[in-house]
């Protein structure tokens, strides 16, 4: 190993001892197997460290090797002598069933999951197979570059020299770090980096899913999901469409948990997730908003006084709030140039091009037929949603209706667009919506185990 090899091997040590310390306080310490709990835990570790480290960049601290590890010193301390967990054994919402079946369709699954999750990796560390896209050389790799060379934190000039200076600042922040450790500017370092917190996410979700949904369900779904070609090639793409799919989705399924189980640590995984989803890029606060008012609904119908507690969710989208102060104070317009939400308040402008609506809709409703696996992961979908309907309508439909809101927000956006319909077709909404198919694939174990199973009642 070289000098690069290990300062990338103390650098996701670092992130994985702060994801596990966050473990505690969070009382997640006995969710899922060890293995999946490690994937939970560098999951959470990257969103804990990424939101500390971009907000300590924010009011000028560089992330310098010495800069993180302090601060990953003080996220573990803190953890530590905070509350401890209750040390209760995890419970389980859902049995395990069909037997011998059951335990072949897992394994089968978990094999398929392991084989391409070890491919990826295999084929990141290699440098194969890198799909890049033009905003990772326009303005993602920039800004990391910017705020490595910068010193002194975010350099607000050089930050508004690039595309979209208004995107969130954790991501690129994250990646200055590790060109930190390494000693020098290395974007080979980062496909890496990108494979390891999708795999991450893979058996993050594994470990959310257990006790609501039978490991028969969810690693067959899982490994549907990792071996589907667009989110294949896609774990190696260091850019902030795919990571901000792994955080939605994950506070999405920590959401359904909580809903399912009133499992307190899952509202507050949901929290930090969301948290880390409104400073990686700006769709992650439009749809946390919108997960956010759907779980309160669901949760006050549900469980009725306690369900208020999910009104916390609704406070993740001020995480942007420093954010928003800080490109004020440094000058930077806080909104894209390439949409302007005020037209929303037009009904004549809307009126006059209502079909970028109606032709970014069609769009994002019959890409996913274009290959038969992510057809697989729709129809699937879209039957448990069906089948889950009537035994549980208030989780299926907020499920549904969450799904369908984030589609209707998006197409929104296209809506009121200054650039062409044909570039943001083109270019954003493969990307933007895949968050969507993730967050239904993943979601799709848990809406059948709640359909099959005798045990939930929404009453």
């Amino acid at each position: 190993m070289n000098r690069a090899d290990t300062a990338v091997v103390a650098y996701n040590a670092i992130v994985l001892a702060v994801g596990y310390a966050s473990l505690r306080p969070l009382d997640l310490t006995r969710h899922g197997s060890r293995l999946s709990r490690a994937g939970l835990a560098y999951l959470v570790g990257f969103g804990v460290l990424g939101i500390s480290v971009a907000l300590a960049a924010m009011v000028g601290a560089s992330p310098t090797t010495p800069t993180v590890i302090a601060i990953a010193a003080v996220i573990v301390a803190a953890c530590v002598i905070a509350r401890p967990d209750s040390g209760s054994p995890e419970t389980r919402a859902i049995a395990e069933p069909f037997g011998t079946r059951g335990r072949l369709a897992a394994l089968a699954g978990g094999g398929v999951l392991a084989i391409a999750s070890l491919s990826a990796v295999a084929l990141a560390a290699k440098g194969q197979l890198y799909a890049g896209f033009w905003d990772a050389v326009d303005f993602w790799l920039p800004k990391a570059q910017a705020i490595y060379y910068g010193g002194g934190g975010i350099p607000a000039d050089a930050w508004g020299a690039i595309k979209h200076p208004e995107y969130p600042p954790l991501l690129p922040t994250l990646d200055a770090a590790i060109f930190h450790f390494t000693g020098g500017f290395h974007p080979t370092l980062l496909p890496m980096q990108a494979t390891l917190l999708g795999v991450a996410f893979l058996l993050a979700a594994l470990a959310l899913l257990d006790g609501i949904a039978p490991r028969a369900f969810s690693l067959p779904a899982l490994a549907l999901l990792a071996t589907t070609p667009w989110f294949w090639w896609r774990l190696q793409t260091p850019t902030g469409d795919q990571i901000l799919a792994y955080f939605v989705t994950g506070a999405a399924l920590a959401s359904v948990r909580w809903l399912v189980m009133r499992d307190g640590a899952a509202l507050r995984l949901a929290t930090v997730l969301l948290v880390t989803a409104t400073l990686t890029k700006l769709e992650g606060g439009f749809m946390g908003l919108l997960l956010a008012i759907v779980v309160v609904v669901a949760g006050m119908k549900l469980h009725g006084r306690a369900g208020r507690r999910g009104l916390v969710l609704l406070a993740t989208p001020l995480a942007i709030v420093p954010w928003r102060l800080w490109l004020a104070h440094a000058g930077i317009p806080g909104s894209s140039p390439d949409y302007k939400l005020s037209y929303l308040a037009h009904p004549g402008f809307l009126a006059g091009h209502v079909n970028r609506f109606t032709e970014s809709t069609h769009v994002m409703l019959h890409a996913p037929f274009a290959e038969y696996a992510s057809t697989a992961l729709v129809l699937i979908a879209i039957a448990a949603v069906a089948v889950a309907l009537p035994r549980t309508p208030v989780i299926a439909g907020a499920t549904a209706a969450w799904l369908a809101l984030a589609g209707i927000g998006l197409a929104s956006i296209y809506w009121i667009g200054t650039l062409p319909i044909s570039w943001y077709i083109e270019n954003s909404v493969s990307r933007v919506g895949a968050t969507i198919l993730v967050a239904a694939a993943t979601l799709t174990p848990a809406l059948l185990s709640l359909a099959l199973s005798g045990t939930i009642d929404e009453e």
